[in-house]
């Protein structure tokens, strides 16, 4: 019972007071820094979803789901553009063996090479 009586005087003191009021102080201000980031991130976020960057009124939830979506979309394109590619590049070794790469003596676009079609057909 000594312990308990200690501890209500302890708290009870105007110097554990102050500092229990500098403490929630603190801590409120380290609260309204983290609610600024948060809100300043949710405003980045929104500013990067072409659907919403004129949606100045967008709810979290809202930027969260469009946001989402546009993810969902750049990668079913980058999936859609990696398989083009891979057919390009397909397509480019079946035709490569039907040219040659001939020394450009006038200047081009092709950094002083010129593609020459050598005729033969697969």
């Amino acid at each position: 019972e000594d312990d308990v009586e200690d501890i209500e005087v302890l708290s009870s003191s105007p110097q554990n007071a102050e500092s229990e009021d500098s403490k929630r102080l603190h801590l409120n201000c380290l609260e309204r820094q983290r609610n600024k980031d948060l809100r300043s991130s949710f405003l980045t976020l929104r500013d990067h979803v072409p659907e919403l960057v004129k949606n100045e009124k967008a709810a979290k939830i809202l930027i969260l789901t469009k946001a989402t979506d546009y993810i969902h979309s750049l990668q079913a394109e980058e999936h859609k553009l990696l398989l083009e590619k891979e057919k390009l590049q397909s397509l480019l070794k079946t035709l490569i063996p039907n040219f040659e790469w001939g020394l450009c003596s006038t200047r081009c676009n092709f950094r002083g090479y010129h593609l020459y079609f050598c005729g033969n057909f697969l």
